[in-house]
């Protein structure tokens, strides 16, 4: 009988093991790779801001020379009712999904405090401001509303005294073949998002609510096992309640836990810097760009608005680590203001209006302390090198480039669900696997050698 010599034998082993080796560890090594050649370049280009903080220097005057809106449609209408729901869809005069009376008149009020509020920087002059609609009709209607308050024309401008208002055209996001708000499809963004859905902090997440979601199920008649579920019959239950319609008693101590369901739901659809890169990075880039402009007396703009959706301005709170995980208001805007300091710098400085009511009360905002900024008003130069990595160069491009998912892995938001340990997120979960494989393949080397070596 034909016997192989031992060592083809071994030498085939030795084969195997380097092949399972290399197998296993393949991902981790192009991680590597990838990661040292991206902070090379990185390196290369960066341009660290040598810009005290705020809390360091001695202002002593500030001049506004550009304001930047976010702002998030108004009340509106359900999608659609839950089967036990005691109300119908002919109580929605505007249609399902649409604007409401209420939504327009928050829309209005804001648009009348904010022109208030920068009553001494803006004119009704429509060629200082520019308005960008995320493309669907709400916020449409919204930005139409918001600017009837805002720019509610002087004489000058007003073609007929009967009426308090003047044409101003908004632009949808999506224009000159790139969005500013982009939400259609990205492989790289809508990857990372999937996984995170499924991370151990995920499965935490529903092992948590199960019986509450139950409880949901049971009483709504529409199954109930996720908190996107959750959200959207929280979200529907709350705009009937807001219409003053008919609401079942058994919701009524479950608000602040639907609240919370729309706080997860959006932390797990954007929940990680590699999201965030792709579907607020881009509107951060157009952002900075506008204040560079302005900066370099490229454009007399005064007043940039954006009319999108809770999901956009909660996804810009989590790029910023200003996230509070309750879902935006109805209304409710983020105002980014540029100033030009008394030395020829400039700064700055982030608020949240996040009224419950405008309607009835704009409340002060809340200032967005950026970490490393050292007070409210940010150095310029400082704020763009704290967002630097969440702008993409080409979001189409890269968006179709898995390589970015392993160059961005360690560029993780902090940020975890309150009530739960801090698990990994999906990256970095993939870290631990990565991991598991080192020690499996180090075992398989030590296999090897013992036997080698008998």
């Amino acid at each position: 009988m034909f016997v192989l010599p031992r060592s083809v034998i071994r030498n085939s082993l030795l084969i195997v093991v380097t092949l399972v080796v290399l197998f296993c560890i393949k991902d981790t090594l192009f991680e590597l790779l990838t990661g040292i050649s991206s902070l090379a370049s990185e390196g290369s280009h960066r341009h660290d801001s040598t810009e005290k903080p705020t809390s360091e220097r001695n202002v002593t005057k500030r001049e506004l020379m550009l304001v930047q809106m976010l702002f998030r449609h108004g009340h509106r209408a359900p999608f659609m009712l839950y089967p036990y729901d005691p109300n119908s869809e002919l109580d929605w005069k505007e249609g399902m999904g649409m604007l409401t009376q209420l939504g327009r008149l928050q829309h209005y009020a804001m648009g009348v405090h904010l022109q208030n509020r920068y009553k001494d920087f803006i004119t009704t002059n429509p060629k200082e401001i520019e308005m960008i609609n995320s493309n669907n009709f709400r916020c449409q209607y919204g930005v139409y509303c918001f600017i009837a308050g805002l720019y509610a024309p002087t004489k000058e401008f007003s073609f007929t005294d009967e009426l308090r208002w003047q044409p101003i055209i908004s632009r949808q996001a999506d224009f000159k073949g790139k969005s500013v708000l982009p939400r259609g499809k990205c492989k790289i963004s809508d990857d990372e998002s999937y996984a995170l859905k499924r991370s151990i902090e995920a499965n935490a997440t529903r092992a948590k609510y199960h019986d509450l979601y139950n409880f949901w199920s049971k009483n709504s008649g529409r199954l109930i096992d996720s908190w996107v579920l959750a959200s959207d019959l929280g979200k529907t239950i709350s705009c009937e309640k807001e219409y003053n319609l008919t609401i079942p008693d058994w919701t009524q101590k479950y608000w602040d836990e639907f609240s919370m369901q729309t706080g997860i739901a959006y932390y797990f659809n954007y929940g990680t810097k590699l999201i965030q890169r792709y579907r607020i990075g881009p509107l951060l880039g157009y952002m900075i760009e506008r204040m560079s402009d302005r900066i370099l007396g490229k454009t007399e703009k005064k007043f940039y608005i954006f009319s999108a959706h809770g999901s956009n301005i909660a996804c810009l709170l989590l790029a910023l680590d200003q996230y509070n995980w309750k879902g935006p208001p109805y209304a409710s805007t983020v105002v980014l203001e540029l100033w030009k300091e008394d030395d020829e710098d400039y700064s700055i400085r982030w608020l949240f209006f996040n009224s419950t009511n405008p309607e009835k009360r704009v409340d002060p905002p809340y200032p967005l302390v950026l970490e490393g900024c050292g007070g409210e008003f940010c150095p310029f130069g400082k704020f763009q090198d704290i967002v630097r990595r969440l702008i993409p160069d080409n979001w189409k491009k890269e968006c179709n480039d898995s390589a970015n998912r392993l160059r961005f892995m360690p560029f993780e938001s902090p940020t975890h669900i309150p009530g739960l340990a801090p698990y990994m997120n999906s990256s970095a979960s993939t870290h631990i696997m990565h991991i598991q494989y080192i020690v499996m393949t180090f075992l398989l080397m030590c296999i090897y050698l013992y036997s080698y070596y008998k």
